[in-house]
């Protein structure tokens, strides 16, 4: 179809040569184009995003480039989208992530029909596939360049369906047709204190956990419910520890903890423990010995309270270090906690009627 060639797009490169993002579905047609001179850090060629899904046919996209560094689908990104292409030949286009093709979060994309060829990348000459399931099929992918995955990069969860289609003389130091990176999924919380089943646990107790391995965030699900549906921590570093703040007595709790990474979640075994009979330690609801913290988590700002006028309260971070020092003398003291960086910290609150430590998340 020699007017293909002759029918051009030119981006001038200033940004994406042609962009789909209002949602567009496959009843929006593309056909007949050459897409070139495109330079953005997404999709310089051409941008699918927002859900948008159009059909892409009859296309030379070529010569398409993305910034420096930080760029992605040098010819075409689906990001979140799903597009039915056919019948594409995407030539000398480069990304940092995937020259030809970036596809993330895109569901079911489906190429068929389509050349790669003299696209180049830091991680996929040809097409980087993360979080994807697409169809690729009847296809030509040859001199392609990358260091890792010459034609194909793939990793995160993607599971990508390739039928009928060829490799040849594509070039790189790991993969010439494929890398794949491997997955390191997350392993399921263990060794749980108050120990599982445990009875008549302490009213002031601090929850504790070993988080599995490759674990990047936690949600930490406590109740009075079996199973466990009062969310307290969620998306949270991965933290192994926790105060519940003050218990009823002769109750039974349950808890869990869900390790996670990129999008993959180790469900974690229910845990329980009941409380005994007046089992608290430093803290006595009621009385003029209870020291309070709140909102806890917090992002902002958080209050210590007490019925006795609090002298001093200090914060201590993680490792031990004094990070902040209050000398206001009230009931109540507001610190600003905004400039500190999310993770445990502890809270030394000096009173009337003595000293008290607490935990505090920042997030």
């Amino acid at each position: 179809m020699a007017y293909i060639s002759q029918t051009i797009i030119n981006g001038g490169n200033n940004n994406s040569v042609v962009k789909f993002n209002s949602g567009e579905t496959n009843n929006a047609v593309l056909s007949g184009f050459t897409i070139t001179n495109g330079y953005a850090y997404y999709g310089a060629g051409i941008n699918c995003y927002s859900g948008s899904s159009p059909t892409l046919s009859y296309l030379n996209i070529e010569n398409n480039n993305g910034h420096p560094g930080d760029s992605y689908g040098g010819g075409l990104v689906c990001n979140g989208s799903s597009p039915n292409c056919s019948n594409l030949t995407f030539t000398g286009n480069y990304a940092n992530e995937g020259g030809g093709v970036w596809l993330h979060l895109d569901g079911d994309a489906n190429f068929s029909d389509c050349v790669f060829t003299d696209n180049t990348s830091s991680h996929g000459g040809a097409m980087q596939i993360s979080y994807s399931s697409p169809t690729i099929d009847h296809s030509l992918f040859y001199e392609n360049d990358s260091p890792f995955g010459g034609a194909v990069y793939v990793f995160n969860y993607s599971t990508p369906e390739f039928v009928n289609c060829t490799f040849t003389e594509n070039t790189s130091t790991y993969g010439g047709a494929f890398y794949f990176e491997e997955v390191q999924l997350p392993g399921m919380a263990s060794d749980p204190i108050p120990e599982n089943n445990a009875n008549d646990v302490e009213t002031d107790l601090i929850l504790y956990w070993s988080n599995g391995e490759n674990t990047e965030t936690i949600d930490l699900y406590f109740d009075t419910e079996n199973p466990p549906v009062t969310l307290v921590l969620d998306n949270v570093p991965a933290i192994e520890l926790f105060d519940p703040d003050q218990l009823q007595t002769e109750t039974t709790y349950y808890w869990q903890v869900d390790c996670k990474n990129n999008g993959a979640t180790a469900t974690g075994s229910v845990w329980s423990f009941t409380t005994g009979v007046n089992t608290s330690i430093n803290k006595t609801s009621g009385t003029d010995k209870f020291v309070e913290i709140f909102p806890n988590p917090a992002k902002e700002s958080v209050v210590i309270r007490s019925d006795n006028e609090i002298l001093s309260a200090q914060l201590f971070n993680s490792f031990g270090n004094l990070v902040f020092t209050s000398e206001q003398n009230d009931f109540s003291i507001t610190l600003n906690i905004s400039d500190f960086a999310p993770g445990i910290y502890f809270v030394k609150s000096k009173t009337k009627a003595g000293d008290f430590s607490n935990l505090l998340l920042i997030r």
